[in-house]
């Protein structure tokens, strides 16, 4: 591989010191992508369930859309919102159309202040009170970016700092480069 080069190279140590980083940082950052995939898949269940009880039709296609769009923090629900508004409304009027769109709000409201710190907790280690007021004030700072890079960022800092180890293993960095 060519990124292993560099550690054989006149430098070891510098490259070294980086791809332990670099590793450290990507495999937090996996971590948090596999996260907000779980995230998706269970905001899709809630909403299939949700718009069953309300009678939408095309259920298959809106959770594979909801799905999809889950996976983008917070535009995904904005992006969301357009088929379901427009299905909702033609199949059943405005109060169907507003049913759907108080769904979304209580499921978002679920995901974001419960579901996601709660699960990135877990994941990357932290508290879950900080894990929520990183994702409050990089989501603040950075926008979207922030709830995606927020939670990684701050558990590298905490890594490199040496405050909390990180919990992936030298064994497990090893057996993902091979």
């Amino acid at each position: 591989m060519f990124g292993t080069q560099f550690i054989h190279s006149n430098y070891p140590k510098f490259f070294t010191n980086v791809y332990d980083l670099t590793s450290t940082f990507v495999l937090i950052l996996g971590s948090v992508i596999e996260v907000q995939m779980i995230i998706a898949f269970i905001n899709t269940i809630l909403m299939v369930i949700g718009l069953s009880f309300l009678k939408v039709p095309s259920i298959l296609v809106m959770a594979l859309l909801i799905f999809i769009l889950g996976l983008i923090p917070i535009a995904g629900v904005l992006l969301s919102l357009i088929p379901l508004s427009v299905i909702s409304f033609a199949a059943l009027g405005w109060t169907g159309m507003i049913e759907v769109w108080i769904l979304v709000a209580v499921i978002h409201l679920f995901e974001s202040y419960f579901l996601h710190p709660r699960l990135m907790a877990t994941r990357t280690e932290l508290p879950i009170f900080l894990t929520f007021a990183t994702i409050i004030v990089m989501e603040h700072l950075l926008g979207a970016w922030g709830l995606i890079i927020g939670v990684p960022i701050v558990a590298f800092i905490l890594n490199l700092l040496g405050v909390q180890e990180a919990s992936i293993s030298k064994h497990s960095l090893e057996e993902s480069t091979r």
